[in-house]
């Protein structure tokens, strides 16, 4: 049967009584063994409105012979069971409970993805989901939770931003300056030089279009000592979207730089995991460039919340 992992949250009531339900009712599905739940972890919410509780986080791995939508379907009505209403986004909640891989399957669906989308950056997610399934391996990054797990631990402090065009990637750069206090950031006056920008604890690059074989040369030359201060970076952002729609979007919002770039991708024979390229495996949050700005500042302010939470507090 296959092997699935799940990540568990709660911030209201009393949140290990209804994670032990929890536990228990995904237990009795149909067709469904709970081979090991890690332990509770006390978290701080990341991302969602001001005031909330802290969270108790785990993980539980299973076997199954559901099939994921059906899965996803049963763990919903668990939620509702034990008084899950979805409201706002990421708001207080007394039961979340998200498939984070599903065997090696690879899951694109409007009401489902698999893996999870944000699994790879979240440490209150990697912890406890290290405990239980170290070897499971996320199958589009290529590497295992225990490595994303390490890697989040002892990685430095570098934030890397690449794929979409430079308009797509300045501008989230602003945004995420604007969000966060002045005090922890360096001035930005050069911006947008392909250099890294140093910050008090956080560096950050603005790097250049994704797409694959082209990226992996550069990486080779990266970690081959011809920018000896660079090391691998912590997170990726990674602005992404089908390689067939890429033309049209260049022709409206690229330079005559990004077009330039992309032709010389095209030319390389790219491969079809979008993913593959740059730092395939690292802690990832994928986004699309064309969707709204405030949208896609939410994301990746929360992400860096998550991984960086002593650095990146909002401004006030």
């Amino acid at each position: 049967m296959p092997r699935v992992l799940l990540a568990l949250g709660s911030n209201l009531g009393d949140r290990g009584a209804t994670l032990d339900a929890a536990v228990a009712e995904i237990g009795d599905l149909p067709g469904t063994q709970v081979m090991a739940r890690s332990k509770w972890h006390a978290t701080r919410p990341v991302g969602g409105p001001p005031g909330q509780g802290e969270f108790l986080n785990g993980a539980v791995l299973l076997n199954t012979a559901l099939h994921p939508a059906e899965l996803r379907r049963e763990l919903q009505q668990i939620e509702q069971q034990l008084g899950r209403e979805r409201t706002e986004r990421w708001a207080a909640r007394p039961l979340d409970i998200d498939i984070l891989l599903y065997d090696d399957r690879v899951i694109e669906e409007p009401d489902l993805q698999v893996p999870h989308p944000r699994m790879s950056f979240r440490p209150f997610v990697l912890a406890p989901a290290a405990e239980i399934a170290a070897d499971m391996v996320h199958p589009v990054l290529g590497v295992s939770i225990g490595a994303l797990w390490h890697h989040l631990q002892h990685a430095e402090d570098v934030l890397v931003i690449c794929g979409g065009v430079a308009d797509d990637r300045r501008r989230l750069v602003e945004d995420l300056l604007c969000r966060f206090p002045s005090q922890s950031f360096a001035s930005l006056s050069t911006y947008p030089a392909s250099q890294w920008q140093l910050f008090p604890a956080l560096r950050i690059r603005d790097n250049l279009l994704a797409p694959d074989l082209f990226m992996q040369e550069h990486y080779r030359h990266w970690v081959s000592g011809r920018e000896p201060d660079a090391s691998l970076p912590k997170l990726q952002i990674f602005f992404a979207m089908p390689q067939d729609q890429m033309d049209e979007y260049l022709h409206v919002h690229g330079s005559l730089h990004d077009h330039d770039l992309w032709n010389r991708c095209q030319g390389e024979n790219p491969a079809p995991n979008p993913m593959s390229c740059l730092f395939t495996a690292i802690p990832t949050l994928t986004l699309d460039p064309r969707s709204d700005s405030a949208d896609l500042l939410t994301e990746a302010a929360a992400a860096l919340v998550a991984v960086w939470p002593d650095l990146c507090r909002p401004a006030s």
